[in-house]
């Protein structure tokens, strides 16, 4: 052949490979069409038809075998879609890759279709004929496992199979961290929470960086109910410091305060416990949920030791945190028991819940004739030093955003100044965005001006104030500020 037609040929054959190309690229996105619009079933046939003009490129064939399975797995045609796996991989005998993964989707399809025990089956069918594929098997154990654990209920073959992830290839850090929850998961379900935390614990510990944010939260939380099940205090308080150190949700941060703060006080350790509340609301001041929380805890302590004074004080902060309905109806009836519990007077106990019901002009709500006195007036705010220290340096922490405006508020409640707190619940309003508006209104009535008046009754025209400015409910205009004559 002359080099002419060497060149002559050479150029015919790019000529070819080129309207191949094109063929292929317009071929595979009509099947992928096909795909997109879930018609499975015109999907093969396009399928099939390129079966037999792509047939010498094992590659091109595995793509259609993909598009193929994919439209009749969103079809839910699993039978069809394993059937499709099952013919690439007698389109490439001998190619032990090919039938791995055929092996795979066809395992993996009859786990998405629900179809438990043909998946487990199809995942033992890999683990018998490729005994040594490391990631492969280790992938099938897991799989098997999941199955066992969130389907059949069979706790004890899911752990058999888990158990063996690790063991069956360690390179997967997420395939490996997924098998230790999964055994986690089943000791707890089990009764055998210290088995669950010591997996949960390396999880959290040496996998923290192969798992998404979402799965470890559920890790954490079942760490929390597994130490307060099995009572693992001495395991579970350190344990729940390193959450809420490596911790970056604020909110979460302070639950974890809170459930370490409960574990502490349910080992016994008193002291330790009432500092642990206090660096909380110190740390955490913008979580008022929390406060009110770690308040009610520390009137439960004091109660516990039989200090009513003490109590009586911190039960005094409850109501001032207390900033919903809901709240303010348990705070005022925890008050009321402590003030029952200093000498068993009644009396002033039933005397504080009618001050509450009608506020201090009494049931006519008229001044001069029933009028009421408020019980708590002259008990003092609590004053222990440690606290206050860290409630200063709280304060001392906060910034000049709205969030800061916040943040001062609760921790002069917490301080025991409610006029200040009123006034940076002001601040707080005036500097808020539209998001948090409703809010910070809320609070600044139904926590500020609640806790200045000591009493919730007579709030509508603050509200009316904050709705309607100097205009009035009636438009008439002529009203004034109320929150200045209690500032």
């Amino acid at each position: 052949m002359t080099v002419r037609g060497g060149l002559l040929v050479l150029a015919m054959l790019g000529a070819v490979s080129a309207a191949g190309g094109e063929d292929w690229h317009k071929d595979y996105q009509e099947l992928r069409t096909l795909r997109d619009q879930n018609k499975w079933q015109q999907a093969l046939v396009k399928g099939r038809e390129m079966y037999g003009t792509f047939a010498m490129d094992p590659n091109k064939i595995r793509e259609i075998a993909e598009l193929m399975g994919d439209a009749c797995r969103r079809g839910k045609e699993w039978d069809q879609a394993v059937r499709v796996y099952a013919e690439y991989a007698a389109k490439v005998p001998g190619d032990e890759k090919a039938n791995q993964w055929s092996l795979k989707a066809q395992a993996d399809t009859e786990r998405d279709g629900q179809r438990n025990e043909k998946a487990l089956a199809a995942y033992q069918k890999i683990l018998d004929t490729y005994p040594k594929a490391g990631a492969l098997c280790a992938d099938a154990r897991l799989q098997r496992g999941y199955i066992h654990k969130d389907r059949t209920r069979d706790y004890e073959a899911a752990i058999a199979e888990l158990v063996q992830v690790e063991q069956t290839d360690n390179q997967d850090r997420a395939r490996v961290s997924s098998a230790l929850m999964g055994m986690a998961d089943c000791h707890l379900v089990q009764k055998r929470p210290a088995e669950a935390l010591a997996l949960y614990k390396r999880v959290l510990t040496d996998f923290v960086k192969d798992q998404p944010h979402w799965t470890l939260r559920g890790a954490k939380g079942n760490s929390i109910r597994a130490i307060n099940e099995g009572q693992l205090w001495a395991d579970g308080v350190p344990f729940l410091a390193q959450l809420e150190a490596q911790e970056t949700d604020w909110k979460f941060k302070s639950e974890l305060g809170l459930h370490r703060s409960n574990a502490l006080r349910a080992s016994g350790q008193r002291d330790a416990a009432l500092s642990a509340y206090a660096q909380c609301q110190a740390a955490y001041p913008n979580e008022a949920d929390y406060l009110y929380e770690c308040q009610k805890q520390i009137v439960a302590l004091w109660v516990e030791q039989q200090k009513f004074t003490e109590s009586l004080a911190h039960a005094k902060l409850l109501f001032a945190l207390a900033n919903d309905d809901k709240r303010i109806v348990e705070a005022c009836t925890i008050v009321a028991g402590c003030l029952k519990a200093i000498d068993g007077n009644l009396d002033r106990a039933n005397a504080f819940l009618r001050f509450q019901k009608w506020g201090p002009l009494g049931v006519d709500g008229k001044p001069g004739t029933d009028d009421m006195a408020d019980p708590l007036m002259k008990v003092t705010y609590p004053s222990e030093p440690e606290r206050t220290k860290l409630l200063l340096d709280g304060l001392a922490k906060t910034g000049d955003s709205d969030g800061g405006a916040r943040q001062r508020a609760f921790l002069n409640l917490l301080l025991g100044r409610p006029k200040e707190a009123l006034a940076e619940f002001r601040a707080q309003f005036a500097l808020c965005d539209d998001a948090n508006l409703q809010r910070a209104a809320q609070e600044w009535v139904l926590v500020g001006v609640k806790t200045v008046q000591g009493h919730t009754t007579g709030l509508k025209p603050f509200y009316d104030w904050l709705n309607y400015g100097a205009a009035g409910p009636d438009g008439k205009g002529g009203s004034t500020d109320p929150f200045k004559e209690l500032e």
